[in-house]
């Protein structure tokens, strides 16, 4: 019986203790601010394999992620110009997915309370869709104003594309 009682208050710790914890960010706060922001490029082909969000703030590091994404490309496209001292690059990429059909957008950015806000679309394709059989890398990059922001955080929505209508 004692076991019991051990097992039972440590699963009600455990739930406490996950309740009590930070939640995951799934919107941006109303009161954030836009930040001016474009497209740098998107593909279905980067040589990054794993699903990743990234902050880029030096060229030493965009130059680094550049190469390393179009690394299986001949030759490597020109590195986009890019002003670090005024922007800064985000990046995402869903990794290797096994068909086409897959993408990610950048969507918008905006700050708030010295946090930029980066939201992204991931798209799936539905069951009905009929796609490449190409192992695809998805990735979008875009330029952010540089402001004040000391922390980010990256908001993922995810979408499936129904085409059986």
């Amino acid at each position: 019986m004692n076991v019991y009682k051990f097992i039972f208050g440590l699963l009600l710790v455990s739930l406490v203790a996950a309740c009590n914890g930070s939640k995951p960010i799934t919107q941006m706060p109303e009161e954030a601010i836009p930040v001016q922001a474009s497209i740098l490029t998107k593909g279905a082909y980067s040589s990054v394999e794993s699903d990743s969000n990234m902050l880029i703030l030096d060229q030493t590091k965009f130059q680094e992620l550049w190469r390393s994404m179009h690394s299986m490309q001949m030759p490597i496209p020109e590195l986009p110009i890019v002003d670090f001292e005024k922007q800064a690059v985000v990046a995402s990429f869903l990794g290797m997915k096994n068909s086409g059909g897959y993408a990610v957008n950048f969507v918008d950015a905006r700050t708030h309370k010295d946090v930029l806000y980066i939201l992204m679309t991931s798209t799936s394709p539905g069951a009905g869709c009929f796609t490449t059989n190409a192992i695809t890398y998805p990735f979008v990059m875009a330029v952010v104003e540089k402001g004040s922001f000391t922390d980010y955080q990256f908001l993922m929505t995810q979408e499936v594309i129904d085409c059986d209508r």
